[in-house]
C-alpha cells in the first residue's frame, strides 16, 4: 500500500463508549516541510486546531511522536523544550500546550487521541505525568508500527475496531512508561552509547557507514553493540539504518525542487536506479509514484 504524506482521521464516537474504559478519538500523521505553515489550514476540526503562539487545550489525551525533524514543546507544567526525532510527548486533558516544528527542518509527526472511564487511571499507573510528558522512544520500529496498525484498523471503522485500537494505545503507553523507567534504571553509560549510535546513524545517513564502523567509533565490540542495540531499539543496527534511509527518502520526496537523482546521491545510493529498487522493496512503489501521490493528496487537502 502506498503511503501518503499525511493522514488525518477523527473517529465516530458516542458518550456511552466512554464507559468501555479507553476509546480512540483521532489518529494520523503528517509531514511538515521546511518553512511550511504549521499546523496546515483545514487539517483539523474546531476544538483541535490551534494557532502558533496561542496554543490550545484538548478534552482528551494525545500521544504525539516525532519521527523526523525537530521543533519545540511547552505546556502549563513544562517550559519550552527542544524535541527531536525519536521523542514523543503526552498531551493531557485541559492542559494548555503548544508545539511546532522548526522552520528550518520541518518534521514528520504521528499522533493518536484517546479518552474514557479508565484513561486517567491507566496513565497514572504508567507513571506518566504533566511534569514529565516527554519521552525518548528507543523501540522506534515497534512504536511506529503501532500507529500504522491503529490507522489501518480505524480507516473503515469495522466492527470491533475500537477494542483493537484501545489495546494498541495501552501497549503504546506501556512502551512510554518503560522508556521513562529505563531512563532511571538502566545503566546510563549503556543508554548513552546507544543514543550516540543513533545520532551517528542520522549524521552519516548518506555516507554508507557500517554498523561495525559505528561500533568502532564508539569504542565498543560489534557483537555487544548489535545485541544491545536490538534489545533497546527493537531492530538491528542495519535494519534501523534502512528505516532511517527510507524515512529520509520519503521526507526529501516532499520537496519538489529535488530530483530523484539528487535524493539518491544525498542518501548514498550509487544511482537513481538503486534508490528506486530500495524504495520498491520497502514501499511497493517507485519514488516517482510516491511523489505523484503526494501531489494528489496536497491538491485534495488544499495545501
Amino acid at each position: 500500500m502506498k503511503k501518503q504524506d499525511s493522514y488525518v482521521h477523527y473517529m465516530t464516537t458516542a458518550s456511552e463508549l466512554d464507559q468501555r474504559g479507553i476509546i480512540c478519538t483521532t489518529v494520523g500523521y503528517q509531514t511538515i516541510l521546511p518553512h511550511q505553515n504549521y499546523p496546515p489550514v483545514g487539517s483539523h476540526p474546531e476544538g483541535y486546531y490551534f494557532q502558533k503562539g496561542y496554543g490550545r487545550r484538548l478534552p482528551e489525551y494525545q500521544v504525539v511522536y516525532i519521527a523526523e525533524g525537530n521543533g519545540f514543546f511547552e505546556s502549563e507544567h513544562v517550559k519550552r523544550q527542544y524535541v527531536s526525532a525519536g521523542q514523543c510527548f503526552l498531551l493531557f486533558p485541559n492542559e494548555w500546550h503548544e508545539y511546532a516544528p522548526s522552520r528550518e527542518s520541518g518534521w514528520k509527526e504521528y499522533w493518536v487521541g484517546f479518552r474514557g472511564k479508565f484513561a486517567c487511571q491507566f496513565v497514572e499507573e504508567m507513571m506518566l505525568s504533566t511534569e514529565n510528558p516527554i519521552v525518548r522512544i528507543h523501540n522506534h520500529v515497534r512504536f511506529i508500527s503501532l500507529f500504522d496498525e491503529i490507522i489501518h484498523n480505524s480507516e473503515y471503522e469495522l466492527s470491533g475496531y475500537q477494542l483493537l485500537c484501545s489495546g494498541m494505545v495501552c501497549y503504546m503507553l506501556g512502551i512510554m512508561s518503560w522508556a521513562q523507567h529505563r531512563t532511571y534504571n538502566i545503566n546510563q553509560s549503556v543508554a548513552q552509547t546507544i543514543d550516540k549510535s543513533q545520532a551517528l546513524m542520522r549524521q552519516y545517513i548518506g555516507k554508507n557507514i557500517s554498523p561495525e564502523q559505528i561500533a568502532k567509533e564508539l569504542g565498543v565490540g560489534y557483537s555487544w553493540f548489535r545485541q544491545t542495540f536490538k534489545k533497546l531499539v527493537g531492530a538491528s543496527p542495519a535494519q534501523y539504518q534502512q528505516l532511517l534511509r527510507l524515512q529520509r527518502a520519503e521526507f526529501l520526496l516532499t520537496n519538489p525542487t529535488l530530483s530523484v537523482a539528487d535524493i539518491a546521491y544525498e542518501l548514498g545510493f550509487a544511482n537513481p536506479n538503486q534508490l528506486s529498487t530500495f524504495f520498491r522493496q520497502h514501499k511497493r512503489c517507485t519514488p516517482l509514484d510516491f511523489r505523484q501521490t503526494l501531489k494528489v493528496n496536497q491538491r485534495h487537502s488544499g495545501v
